[in-house]
Order: structure tokens, then C-alpha cells, then sequence
């Protein structure tokens, strides 16, 4: 069955479509690509807001996420906090600045889901939703209970 080399493939070329649309919010606003994907993820993942979550689930560098980060907080569009519980735990948190070039991701999320989903019923939709939920699943059991992706 050669199903797993054609998700993979599409897998890619879903991230490739992504990245391309997501160029205009980058020269929009004078962004590296990192910087674009870090400001996304600090957005749409409140709870997961430390340069190791970015590393993690964005599988980006750790050195990359670093300077971008240092240079993203010399440009104001993030603030760090150290933990109260724990100094070495630095949570960050995006600055209102930060508020136009979000909204403008969003609109590309939204122009990237209709143009991913176009002529997809809303009983499709659901469908998917439900098989990447099952996929999802079964990538965290194969982890022994590690929270792998998304949870």
C-alpha cells in the first residue's frame, strides 16, 4: 500500500502552499519566514508559549528560534516573562503591535482553508476532521503517552 508515500507528498505540498501564502503577511511587514511562523504559533497556541514549544511542535532549530526571538523582541512584537515558579521557564507573549500582522495571518488561514477545502461538503469536512483526529491519535499512542503533536 503505498498510501503513507502519497500522504507524506500531500502532507508537503500542503506546507509548501501554506508558506507561499503566508509570503505576503512576511514582506508585508518586513518578516523572515521564522519570525512569520513564530508570531502565528504564539497566537494560535496561548498555553504553549515558550521557545521550547516553538522548537517542538514547529520543528524549527533551537538556535534559529533563539535569535529570531532576541530579534523579534528587539522589534517589540514579543515580550518575555520569566516563570514565578521556575526562573529558567521564559514564557512569551506577543505585543499589541503584533495586532495588524495577526489579523492578516488569519485572513490567510481563512483564504488557505477555502482554497484547501473548495468543494468539500460540510459532511467532508467533518469527515476529515474526525481522520486527522484518528491519525493524530494513533502518532501520540505510538509515543507511549508523550503529548507528539497537538493535543
Amino acid at each position: 500500500m503505498v498510501i503513507s508515500n502519497e500522504f507524506l507528498i500531500n502532507y508537503r505540498q500542503i506546507i509548501r502552499l501554506y508558506e507561499d501564502m503566508l509570503k505576503s503577511v512576511q514582506l508585508k511587514y518586513d518578516l523572515t519566514k521564522i519570525e512569520a511562523d513564530i508570531i502565528s504559533f504564539l497566537h494560535n497556541n496561548p498555553k504553549r508559549n515558550t521557545a521550547r514549544d516553538i522548537v517542538e511542535f514547529r520543528l524549527l532549530q533551537k538556535g534559529n528560534v533563539s535569535h529570531a526571538l532576541d530579534l523579534m523582541v528587539r522589534k517589540k512584537l514579543v515580550r518575555k516573562k520569566p516563570s514565578e515558579k521556575d526562573k529558567r521557564i521564559i514564557s512569551l507573549f506577543l505585543t499589541k503591535e503584533t495586532l495588524d500582522i495577526t489579523e492578516d495571518i488569519e485572513n490567510v488561514n481563512l483564504e488557505f482553508q477555502k482554497l484547501i477545502f473548495k468543494d468539500f461538503t460540510d459532511d467532508d469536512i467533518k469527515l476529515y476532521a474526525l481522520f486527522n483526529k484518528n491519525i493524530l491519535s494513533n502518532i501520540n499512542h505510538n509515543f507511549e503517552g508523550d503529548d507528539f503533536v497537538g493535543k
